[in-house]
């Protein structure tokens, strides 16, 4: 009789041990059907990325920075972003005027003869210098002479410019050296553009405000549209005359307070180059005479070397 009652009780506990561990088993999952952290899906991470070998950005053969002329320029383009001046791109030697040269004789043909002449263009480039003039002042003076006798500077006309390598130019500066020296700085402005068309007077006096920067001792090229010495005509110039940038101004400073590599020597005029090429000899000090606007005789003016 007492083996049958353990036995039954026995039974009995391993039944409620079976029931407690059914409903423990049934309750987890139950309880944490309500918990927040449990009931929400982890949230999607970006997958991640194998490494693999960028391919190159597509460049020019060799990784050559694209042509200025092939850069698409805004004349919009938040000028606050950009550098007071392009100085840093004058890798050039400096070729500009001595610093005891404080005016320039200035001769402007007559292109009366040419196709594609408005009689207006000689006062269109004297625009251009006083812009100059008014920019640099007072380091400049420009003084215009009746013929090329005795000018520093001559301002020639053709209808067509011979093409350059990268296509048909709207000016160009002339610009030849002798030694250390600066031989010749002429400007020659076409009439006609490439596409057969005459330019406006607003296009004359920009391209010729851009060949003076030349003249002046800007050697190099912007990359700024809103600049006058980008590379290329912008489309409103042909309608409005593109004048001097901040930058502009500020970068013909800088050659200016840099020191010349080449220079014109003091007390003389370009065209009497030839003359002064024969002071050279002795190194010495040297009388040279030369013809002063307003004056009717030589004038003796003594070169120290």
């Amino acid at each position: 009789m007492a083996q049958i009652q353990v036995h039954n009780t026995q039974s009995i506990f391993r039944a409620v041990a079976r029931l407690l561990l059914i409903a423990v088993t049934l309750w987890l999952p139950l309880a944490h059907a309500d918990d927040p952290v449990q009931s929400q899906q982890p949230p999607r991470l970006p997958r991640p990325v194998q490494a693999q070998a960028t391919p190159p950005s597509p460049t020019l053969p060799g990784n050559e920075i694209p042509p200025v002329s092939n850069l698409m320029l805004s004349t919009t383009d938040n000028l606050s972003t950009l550098p007071p001046d392009y100085f840093d791109l004058e890798k050039s030697k400096i070729m500009r005027w001595n610093d005891q040269t404080k005016y320039l004789l200035v001769y402007i043909s007559d292109g009366s003869y040419l196709p594609g002449w408005n009689p207006n263009n000689p006062n269109l480039v004297k625009a251009a210098f006083q812009e100059w003039e008014q920019a640099m002042a007072p380091r400049f003076h420009f003084i215009y002479m009746p013929d090329e006798r005795g000018a520093d500077v001559k301002v020639i006309w053709a209808t067509r410019l011979t093409p350059e390598a990268n296509g048909e130019a709207a000016g160009v500066n002339e610009l030849q050296t002798w030694g250390k020296f600066i031989a010749k700085n002429d400007i020659k402005l076409a009439l006609i553009s490439p596409e057969g068309r005459a330019y406006t007077p607003s296009a004359t006096q920009s391209i010729a405000l851009h060949e003076i920067g030349h003249m002046l001792g800007l050697r190099a090229h912007s990359t700024q549209r809103s600049d006058v010495m980008y590379p290329s005509m912008t489309a409103e110039s042909w309608e409005t005359p593109q004048h001097l940038s901040t930058r502009d101004i500020n970068t013909l400073h800088r050659v200016y307070e840099a020191k010349a590599d080449y220079k014109s020597p003091p007390g003389y005029h370009l065209s009497n180059f030839d003359q002064f090429k024969r002071t050279q000899h002795g190194r010495s000090m040297t009388f040279m005479w030369i013809s002063m606007p307003g004056v009717p005789f030589p004038v003796p003016i003594i070169l120290p070397f």
